[in-house]
């Protein structure tokens, strides 16, 4: 009964993100980001203002329709089919797969184009990024550096199993989302995610490209 149970559940969560979103941007439209309320918002989308703060931190995070980023298990499924690339690539399409699940339905490309016409967003979705990297480093923080080293640095990563990060660890895991990030930077996907053939065979070149100005001759 547990999992009927949490469908539906998962279900209504989905109708009222759907609602407050689509009256935030019904009333945005109308009347413009700044003169829009979160009351107005939550008015024209019948939730009470509580609920409508359950769903999205701030205005912004409603019109873009934003979720709260997390590894979820069809990322980490994904990221099984791609244990065999280099380390870098595969760390790169998690980053990116965060990113893009955090605002699905919308799509990513319709964030943008919702960017484009309210410049005023750029910042709150500078930060929600910063969040989605946070998200990936909470997750690097539990792998045992030292097992994925002797495994070649493919396969499923292993886990810490004593559940604490060393400083190496940490130092570790910083850095590797910092260079997925700025992977990312350099292939421009703020400006809007390719589809996944294209998309991988961009962040294949952009790891070489980085590997090449990386080594010492």
């Amino acid at each position: 009964m547990s999992k009927p149970e949490k469908s539906v559940r998962q279900a209504r969560r989905e109708r009222t993100h759907t609602a407050i979103h689509t009256a935030a941007l019904a009333l945005v439209a109308e009347k413009g980001l700044k003169a829009t309320t979160t009351d107005e918002i939550a008015a024209e989308a019948q939730v009470s203002p509580r609920t409508l703060f359950n769903y999205f931190a701030v205005k912004e995070d409603a019109v873009m329709g934003l979720r709260a980023p997390e590894l979820t298990e069809q990322i980490l499924e994904k990221d099984a089919a791609r244990q065999h690339l280099d380390f870098f690539e595969r760390l790169t399409h998690l980053l990116l797969d965060i990113i893009v699940a955090s605002v699905d339905g919308p799509t990513y490309t319709q964030v943008q184009d919702l960017i484009s016409r309210y410049p005023e967003l750029r910042y709150r979705m500078r930060l929600h990024n910063l969040e989605c990297e946070k998200t990936l480093q909470a997750f690097l923080l539990t792998v045992d550096w030292p097992a994925f080293r002797i495994a070649g640095r493919r396969g499923p990563f292993p886990f810490n199993t004593a559940n604490t990060a060393s400083a190496a660890g940490e130092e570790k895991a910083s850095a590797a989302v910092h260079l997925a990030t700025a992977l990312l930077r350099h292939l421009d996907f703020v400006r809007g995610v390719p589809e996944e053939g294209e998309r991988q065979q961009l962040v294949s070149e952009a790891v070489q490209t980085f590997r090449y100005l990386l080594r010492e001759d």
